[in-house]
């Protein structure tokens, strides 16, 4: 959990809103946060930490940083800014009948096919031809017709993005699970190397959660982006900079709005 608590940390918008609320967790974590106000960043207090575990009745050990954020912290009032909205549209080629289907994400996950985090956006938003045997059902045509399926993303000026690089084929996505590294793909991606663009807007990244392996078990750790370099967060140690080690294993990656980082 440390390492998804430095994620969120850098996130100023969250931060705000972690403030203004009043229900236990939020406190819990607006106290944990400002613990970390130090002027080098801090590791997460211990005592604090397992108040947090206990208050979310969860042991951390059991879960992965992306299903860890999703269960626990994306339900808060406080976690609107992570919201966004992704809508697919289907058009049927002969009618010309427009089928949009709007779904609200908090956390956005890509296929890793690209070499950069704007390219598997790309990719992610191509449109899809619906044929042969994927043909789409019409109710204005009353039957199976060719059809153009397209992907949209909507985010407000102030979201913060949360992306999930997708680097397991299949299996279940857990700290313990032994059949995952088989599955993890090794393809390296910079979060960190350029802004990207989304729904008109730019973002930058601001932390990344990696996977690693550390004593033959799976373990995280949280690179941050800071006006020095980049700064990795391991649990009780941080260095101050690092020049390498997000690449490989970058999972779940952070971005705020261009130029309101902290």
């Amino acid at each position: 959990m440390n390492s998804l608590l430095q994620a969120l940390a850098r996130c100023a918008t969250f931060r705000e809103s972690i403030s203004n609320s009043k229900d236990l967790l939020s406190t819990n974590l607006h106290a944990i946060f400002k613990s970390m106000d130090q002027p080098d960043i801090s590791c997460v207090d211990a005592s604090l930490m397992t108040q947090l575990t206990q208050d979310l009745d969860s042991d951390p050990s059991e879960q992965d940083v992306h299903e860890w954020f999703i269960c626990k912290f994306a339900g808060l009032p406080a976690a609107h800014c992570f919201k966004g909205k992704q809508t697919s549209t289907v058009t049927c080629e002969r009618c010309n009948t427009e089928r949009p289907d709007p779904q609200e994400f908090v956390c956005l996950e890509l296929a890793l096919d690209g070499k950069t985090v704007q390219e598997m956006l790309c990719n992610h938003q191509k449109s899809e031809k619906l044929q042969s045997m994927n043909r789409y059902q019409c109710d204005f045509c009353e039957g199976e017709t060719d059809a153009s399926k397209q992907l949209s993303i909507q985010v407000d000026e102030q979201s913060i993005l949360v992306i999930l690089l997708k680097r397991w084929s299949s299996g279940k996505k857990t700290k313990r699970s032994s059949g995952i590294k088989a599955k993890k793909s090794l393809q390296q991606i910079d979060p960190f190397e350029k802004e990207i663009e989304v729904d008109g807007k730019k973002f930058e990244a601001v932390a990344v959660c990696c996977h690693v392996t550390k004593d033959f078990s799976d373990h995280y750790k949280t690179f941050v982006k800071t006006k020095s370099g980049i700064v990795c967060c391991d649990d009780e140690n941080i260095s101050f900079p690092v020049t390498y080690g997000w690449k490989k294993g970058s999972y779940m990656c952070f971005y705020v709005p261009l130029n309101t980082s902290t």
